[in-house]
């Protein structure tokens, strides 16, 4: 499954938010939130997810990880993650861990929802857009040489 596009849309007052429609069937009903490696929170299917913690995993013990830090690391890449409920609305509460993660405060409210291949992010606008800083569709063709 591979995830593209984007969605613009709000978070409310109390910090909920509705996956996009055009996600959330690829989603299913069992997916997880997961603090991103940058700013963001990264929206997994469950399945994905636990397979790809397990994988890392072993990848570290067959190149003769440290089991402490192995531990260690399960437990990071498992503290990172939220079990997701939905309300009768469909809408999912950030968590404050998550929140705090992607810089989400009181009045914020405009978010985009992109597809990043396995999975998708969910960025407040305006950090994506410092964090992306001169980056544009031109000048990503242009770096990877896509149009030569």
């Amino acid at each position: 499954m591979a995830f593209s596009s984007s969605v613009y849309h709000q978070v409310d007052d109390k910090y909920r938010i509705r996956i996009p429609v055009k996600f959330k069937a690829a989603l299913g009903n069992d997916f997880v939130f997961v603090a991103g490696d940058q700013p963001c929170i990264s929206v997994y299917p469950r399945a994905s997810w636990d397979e790809r913690v397990e994988n890392m995993m072993r990848k570290v013990r067959e190149s003769g990880g440290d089991p402490v830090k192995l531990k260690a690391m399960r437990r990071i890449l498992r503290s990172v993650e939220d079990e997701i409920k939905e309300d009768q609305q469909n809408r999912i509460t950030i968590s404050p861990t998550l929140r705090e993660h992607m810089g989400l405060k009181k009045g914020d409210r405009e978010l985009i929802t992109f597809g990043a291949d396995d999975h998708i992010e969910i960025w407040k606008v305006d950090k994506l857009d410092e964090y992306e800083g001169e980056m544009s569709v031109t000048a990503a063709y242009a770096e990877v040489g896509f149009f030569s």
